[in-house]
């Protein structure tokens, strides 16, 4: 199964016709898009706990909305990447920054990583990048960029010992 389907495709993709995508080419399309989701945001999210297929009622809208996302960059790189026409160009770049900004935001925490019915699918690394709710008046020790984090009190004691 998928995490979209042919018919969102075709939906949001109205100039791909059957003539010029078939539906076999489109399906394949779609399980390819759904590996690089996979890829994408493999340790964020355990793919085991997510359902199947998109049609399942607790599935997550945000993985159905990648997905289609991903779908169309990758239908459109497929039927246009060699005429290189500029409004497929940027119907492409289109997708791709919006299917970019959406990983992105779910790797910094801003979405919840749970199914409809609350049942939570953060993987390992799900989460363990942010701080959402440090202590009050106290800032990260290394900064708060990338490597931002904070410091324990044997962290502490151990820099004091060396100095």
């Amino acid at each position: 199964m998928a995490y979209s389907t042919l018919a969102e495709l075709r939906g949001k993709l109205k100039q791909l016709t059957i003539t010029m995508q078939s539906d076999a080419t489109v399906t394949a399309n779609i399980l390819e898009a759904d590996k690089e989701i996979k890829t994408d945001l493999a340790g964020i999210i355990d793919f085991d706990l997510v359902p199947a297929d998109s049609t399942d009622s607790t599935f997550p809208i945000f993985l159905n909305t990648l997905s289609k996302w991903k779908t169309c960059e990758i239908c459109l790189v497929y039927q246009y990447s060699v005429k290189r026409e500029t409004t497929q160009v940027d119907d492409i770049s289109y997708y791709r920054d919006k299917y970019d900004d959406l990983i992105q935001r779910i790797r910094d925490g801003f979405i919840i990583l749970e199914l409809s019915d609350g049942t939570s699918i953060a993987g390992s690394l799900g989460g363990s990048s942010t701080y959402t709710n440090p202590k009050k008046g106290i800032s990260p020790a290394l900064g708060t960029g990338d490597y931002g984090n904070f410091q324990d009190d044997a962290d502490k004691e151990d820099d004091e010992d060396r100095g």
